[in-house]
């Protein structure tokens, strides 16, 4: 790969870290739970089995299951409470989070006090009328696919760098590629997020892109899953061999309130995920870039899709059959 293109593929993650829309910024924010794309507050110790960024996680699924189920957004909305033993966050009787010794500690407040510092904020935030409503109703667009469909798909955010396996429909010679050619392949290997995954037989749609005098490189724009649902993707195309890849990342599905779309909560609910079986490629695969005169793409050869940003991505609950 040369170095122009190491540094925009560098940058295209870049970019795709830090423009996942604004209502699931939670996702992708570490330990930090935030509220219209801004930090509320940071959970900075484990508990109960759960490292912070997992506990962020949980708290933001929490509070934002709370600001669309409450029947008031007000701060007057939101209390702290004692429940067996340990202070929470309540927002209109729900609980969305519990202030531990360890954070506690680490801020040099007692838990009490970091439950009032997490309410505060909230509170803050809910005092302004018009960003509070604006990022409720963020919340309340579902996004669901087709009707028909939803049961057994879902969309999930993605992490630049996942890979899935493909075999290409038709060989690519390097002695005749030309820039705008259309490249297809299909997925050969479900790729695994959690409860969920990328089916195999899905299709991906691209092309041959010239990124230099004769240089070419393969740029792939959408993905189909074999139902017919088809998203948009931003992906390179990368030698690599069947392994387990780093991980596990976060993703996200897009309903809200969880448990609340079609009344089938693992389902419906905007669950943790994460991605690592049956994808591709962790730590060998190569970035291909083509030259005139060099060798042929076949299409009985394992190759491997990346992602280049993250993207929200139409995946199968395991066990559904497409």
């Amino acid at each position: 790969m040369s170095i122009s293109m190491k540094k925009q593929m560098f940058a295209l993650a870049l970019l795709a870290s830090i423009t996942v829309p604004t209502a699931f910024a939670g996702f992708s924010e570490g330990n930090k739970v935030t509220l219209g794309g801004q930090e509320a507050f940071k959970i900075l110790s484990p508990a109960e089995g759960f490292s912070p960024d997992q506990r962020a996680w949980q708290t933001q699924d929490a509070l934002d299951n709370a600001l669309v189920l409450s029947s008031s957004s007000s701060p007057d909305a939101v209390s702290v409470a004692k429940m067996n033993g340990a202070f929470v966050v309540m927002l209109d009787g729900r609980k969305v989070a519990t202030a531990d010794g360890g954070s506690a500690s680490l801020e040099g407040l007692t838990p009490e006090q970091l439950a009032g510092k997490w309410a505060e904020s909230i509170k803050n935030f809910l005092s302004d009328s018009g960003r509070a409503s604006s990022y409720i109703a963020s919340l309340k667009n579902p996004h669901q696919v087709e009707a028909n469909i939803a049961i057994a798909e879902r969309r999930l955010y993605a992490p630049a760098g996942l890979k899935m396996a493909i075999r290409l429909d038709q060989p690519i010679s390097f002695a005749t590629v030309r820039a705008g050619d259309v490249v297809t392949g299909k997925v050969f290997e479900s790729v695994r997020m959690g409860n969920y995954a990328i089916p195999s037989g899905a299709l991906v749609f691209g092309k041959v892109i010239e990124t230099a005098p004769d240089t070419y490189a393969v740029q792939f724009t959408s993905l189909r899953l074999p139902s017919g649902t088809e998203v948009p993707i931003s992906a390179g195309l990368a030698y690599g061999t069947l392994i387990k890849t780093r991980g596990p990342h976060l993703v996200s599905t897009y309903a809200i309130p969880s448990g609340h779309a079609n009344n089938v909560p693992e389902i419906a609910g905007r669950i943790p995920a994460t991605t690592a079986i049956g994808a591709i490629g962790a730590n060998d695969s190569t970035t291909i870039v083509m030259h005139r005169g060099s060798d042929v793409l076949t299409s009985d050869q394992a190759l491997a899709v990346v992602l280049q940003q993250t993207a929200p991505i139409t995946v199968v609950s395991v066990g559904n059959d497409m």
